[in-house]
């Protein structure tokens, strides 16, 4: 049962020396704040959360805030809701099926990120900006969201210079979020209108990377840090695609007996991967004291991956110029071409083994530990690896 008092903030005491009233709101260990139209003195607040009776209007004002408290006990009661995150949306914008989607957002968005998925968060946000610059307002009715508005959507999203599989991601984050919005019993799924619309992925062609690109790739000489954008590619190809984000968040204590053990970022699934020799040269190149290489030694927040992840692409652009190789390329292709190159010929590796090399496992994440799954992975890998080295 969540916890309602009223409290003042006094570090936001105004000039006449007025402090707003807040109804604080403490739930499951988490503590949030709630406006409410009323001010006092913060010296007159008692810790009760009650006016003192030496205030002239103590009795007006502790009837309000204690109206106050009753509404959100009711709410509560009302709803069930399981997160103090549903309780909010709850208090701050009624039951209604009106609420304020932009509102509601922002708090979903504040709750993702609050676990960890900086990613899915920073995708929600950039959905939420576009929709807010379309509107052109500070509050959008869940209900105002229907096809036509939906459509509109698309159309302004695709005129500003989006992608069309952008502007889908950005409509399936919307509708994704009015889905956990009816979960949380935020707003009744039964009285909002339909939210259809049509829009087709755009699936451009792919120009894969062959043996003969990945030769010129690695043959050439090239700058500085151009260098280190291809090393940082060829680690990942080394490692059977392995994502950026897992081999620059590696720590040096996840290796044992030549083995990098790890839980993909993106899937969560445990997985084992036997370092070759060829991974372990770029490694020690590139050595961290924290982690296995110092990519992010210094500064490891989201925003600096992020930026390491513009540059690294840049600077693969650049690359690709210099090795004659006709492709836009991506740190993302490393992943691609090798499960590309492993399972067509000469080598043909079944898709069984490349899909357990590359964590895509359906069998249980047990499987990941089974011996005869790893030998095989092993064995995949020392195959590619060994078909781009003989020339």
């Amino acid at each position: 049962m969540p916890n309602f008092k009223p409290v003042v903030r006094k570090d936001f005491t105004s000039q006449n020396g007025k402090a707003r009233i807040y109804i604080s709101v403490s739930f499951k260990g988490r503590r949030r704040i709630i406006k409410t139209d009323h001010y006092v003195e913060p010296e007159f607040m008692l810790p009760s959360g009650r006016v003192k009776s030496t205030h002239p209007l103590a009795t007006s004002l502790n009837i309000a805030l204690g109206r106050e408290v009753i509404k959100c006990d009711e709410i509560f009661l009302k709803y069930s809701p399981k997160s103090v995150t549903q309780l909010m949306s709850l208090l701050q914008h009624g039951e209604a099926g009106r609420g304020d989607f932009f509102k509601y957002t922002e708090a979903r968005i504040a709750e993702i990120k609050e676990k960890g998925h900086d990613s899915t968060s920073n995708g929600y946000a950039s959905s939420l900006s576009s929709l807010k610059h379309f509107t052109g307002k500070s509050k959008l009715s869940f209900d105002e969201i229907d096809s036509p508005f939906l459509e509109r959507f698309k159309n302004h999203l695709i005129l500003s210079g989006k992608s069309v599989n952008t502007a889908i991601e950005y409509i399936n984050k919307i509708r994704a979020t009015v889905n956990q919005a009816i979960k949380d019993k935020y707003v009744d799924g039964k009285t909002l209108p339909i939210m259809k619309v049509d829009i087709r992925s755009h699936k451009p062609p792919v120009r894969l990377l062959n043996i003969t690109d990945l030769r010129k790739l690695l043959c050439n000489p090239y700058p500085r840090q151009v260098q280190k954008a291809v090393d940082v590619w060829f680690l990942s190809f080394f490692l059977m695609g392995l994502n950026t984000k897992d081999i620059c968040f590696a720590r040096n204590e996840d290796v044992h007996d030549g083995r990098l053990l790890y839980e993909r970022a993106k899937t969560s699934v445990s997985a084992s991967i036997k370092i070759p020799d060829r991974a372990w040269e770029i490694i020690d190149k590139y050595k961290g004291k924290k982690y296995l290489v110092s990519f992010l030694e210094k500064n490891d927040s989201f925003s600096a991956y992020k930026g390491f992840i513009v540059s690294l692409n840049s600077r693969l652009k650049v690359a690709a110029d210099i090795a004659g190789v006709d492709i836009t390329l991506t740190q993302n292709y490393a992943r691609r071409t090798w499960a590309t190159i492993a399972s067509s010929n000469p080598l043909a590796i079944s898709l069984e083994v490349i899909d357990k090399a590359q964590g895509r496992t359906t069998g249980g994440i047990i499987n990941r530990y089974v011996k005869y799954d790893l030998d095989r992975i092993d064995e995949a890998n020392e195959k590619v690896i060994k078909l781009l080295f003989s020339f």
